[in-house]
């Protein structure tokens, strides 16, 4: 990506934000930044940290307001046309996220689902779904459209299969989705080993150590299942926080050929939390604004199953 000359139309600035700044933003940071942050993500992305050190034309300094981030070199100014916005509008704009005042609208979710939003709802839905964070957690935003949306997402990936019957899955993952909560006759979804949410989940340091620590026993097929908890709010353990956070593998094994088998299923049933400390609260939220919406119909209740396949000989 050439990010040289970007300059930012919303902010008048040429500032970028990565993944991980972004990761660390705080809700009504996000809000406030939704113009500026969309704009960014339509033409340039939204880059890794390791990105932009690559490049020659980006700089890392100290804005007019003593945060440290990445700019781009930007050439002569006169070179930019003039767009209408105030190239010092650089401060914080409010964004109203009352459901009278704005609905927080997009192409998945009908306008009749958000106006039966609270305002917390309405900011937590657009947080989730907006095309930023669909860049920055893919897996996250898109598993939780496809609960509000119909599966929509899913729908429209190649690489993944609406389950409406879940005998064509066989007894073994059947019983273990059963145990697992999930009711006869909801539907899932089977990503398949190429799609890139079980390319994510096959890449993650957690079942890496565990094929590590349990090798001989994956030779011997020794393993039934495996309870897995993804843990931590760091740029690399988010997504699969926010997105699965307990998962079970089941039927893990590796062949002759050095080749790790397994799935992973996962239910997006959601049980209603009661924290108490705050940093139980702020885990708690994802949880509990899921279960808002289940308890007014709002998200559908589905289950995920991801075909895991690794090499290991490449490991």
């Amino acid at each position: 990506m050439n990010f040289k000359n970007y300059l930012n139309r919303i902010t008048g600035n040429s500032d970028i934000y990565t993944r991980a700044r972004m990761l660390g933003m705080t809700l009504e940071e996000l809000l406030e930044r939704e113009k500026e942050l969309v704009y960014q993500y339509r033409n340039i992305g939204i880059p890794e940290d390791e990105e932009l050190e690559l490049s020659p034309d980006v700089e890392k300094r100290t804005d007019s307001n003593g945060n440290q981030g990445w700019f781009s070199r930007l050439a002569q100014a006169s070179e930019f046309q003039p767009t209408g916005f105030a190239v010092n509008a650089q401060k914080k704009q409010k964004y109203p996220i009352s459901g009278k005042q704005k609905i927080l609208k997009s192409d998945n979710v009908s306008e009749k689902n958000i106006s039966q939003m609270t305002a917390g709802e309405q900011a937590l839905d657009f947080l989730i779904r907006n095309p930023v964070t669909k860049s920055v957690l893919p897996m996250a935003s898109k598993m939780y459209i496809d609960g509000v949306d119909d599966l929509s997402e899913a729908k429209s990936n190649p690489n993944a299969k609406i389950i409406e019957n879940i005998n064509s899955l066989g007894n073994i993952t059947k019983q273990y989705l059963y145990n697992y909560g999930v009711k006869a006759g909801e539907k899932g979804v089977l990503y398949n080993s190429n799609s890139d949410f079980s390319k994510k989940l096959a890449s993650s340091p957690e079942l890496k150590d565990f094929i590590k620590a349990n090798k001989e026993s994956l030779l011997k097929k020794t393993i039934r299942d495996w309870d897995f908890e993804f843990k931590g709010l760091t740029p690399d353990k988010a997504e699969r926080y926010f997105s699965i956070q307990h998962a079970k593998l089941i039927e893990p094994y590796i062949d002759q050929n050095n080749v790790f088998h397994g799935r992973f299923i996962d239910n997006s049933d959601f049980v209603k939390r009661n924290p108490k400390t705050p940093v139980e609260i702020l885990k708690a939220i994802p949880n509990n604004f899921g279960h808002g919406l289940q308890e007014k119909g709002l998200y559908k209740n589905y289950y995920s199953v991801f075909d895991l396949l690794i090499d290991l000989n490449n490991e």
